[in-house]
């Protein structure tokens, strides 16, 4: 649904559309993307889907005035803020989440109340590990080969348990028996894993793996084919997700949209043939 989601969007800005093809697409990609808002809760997930197609929209903004896209990009991120916010009420009423700050509310709006998890978490996850547990040594790597294994076919299957430990200490709240969870960010996860040497070896990954995506994106910058501009943005738009938490669950989605239009693609070439 999130893939599908994404790429009903992006068909929105496909400019051989007639309007009120775009506008059915429009409302489905919208009733689509409120089903997952409200039922399924997660920011990141609502990212994966809006992000791309505004990111598009704002790009071919600052080709025409760079007014307009400084402009846009207020706008944009304002309401994509406060939609993410609106989110996140709806999701954890109820979850005692506030943390003991000198100014609360202030910093709860900084902090997108407590849930910037890649710049507030890490001093946290050094004063846990190795001080109440040990390097936990878990496999990023392992993580996403054996997750698309499903569960009744691997019962015992491992699962994160730095996430698990980090989100009990920090809120109190087990997210195997309940929901509601908060991440050590992208270097903390890292660090509780591996120590030093983790970050280190993470941060030379991600810094090849951006400037694939910006290389990709550079060189299909003017390609006509709007798709294959989106897989470069919705691929940008993970790495920023990850700087949160590496999870394959939020890769998923953009594996298929990039499967999607792929097969999409040949399917095309083999018809004009």
């Amino acid at each position: 649904m999130t893939a599908g989601a994404c790429i009903l969007w992006l068909v929105t800005q496909e400019k051989s559309f007639p309007v009120y093809q775009k506008i059915v697409i429009g409302v489905c990609a919208l009733m689509v993307s409120l089903l997952i808002f409200f039922d399924q809760g997660t920011r990141s997930v609502v990212a994966l889907i809006i992000l791309p197609v505004l990111l598009i929209k704002i790009f071919e903004v600052w080709k025409r005035s760079k007014l307009r896209f400084v402009i846009s990009v207020f706008v944009f991120g304002v309401v994509f803020v406060t939609l993410l916010q609106f989110q996140l009420f709806f999701r954890i009423s109820g979850i005692p989440a506030v943390l003991p700050y000198p100014h609360p509310q202030i910093l709860k709006w900084a902090t997108l109340d407590d849930t910037t998890d890649m710049f507030s978490e890490t001093v946290y996850s050094l004063n846990l590990v190795p001080a109440s547990h040990d390097f936990f040594r878990e496999s990023v790597l392992v993580q996403f080969l054996v997750s698309p294994i499903p569960r009744f076919a691997w019962p015992s299957k491992p699962t994160s348990q730095v996430i698990w430990f980090y989100t009990l200490h920090r809120w109190g709240i087990d997210i195997y028996e309940g929901g509601g969870n908060v991440f050590p960010g992208i270097v903390g996860q890292s660090y509780m894993s591996w120590g030093g040497w983790g970050p280190i070896f993470l941060g030379l990954f991600m810094g090849c793996l951006s400037s694939m995506a910006d290389d990709f994106l550079a060189r299909n910058n003017n390609f006509p084919n709007l798709y294959y501009r989106a897989i470069g943005v919705i691929i940008s738009v993970w790495i920023l997700l990850s700087y949160r938490v590496i999870s394959p669950g939020f890769l998923y989605p953009v594996i298929i949209v990039f499967f999607i239009i792929r097969i999409s693609s040949m399917r095309r070439v083999t018809i004009f043939v």
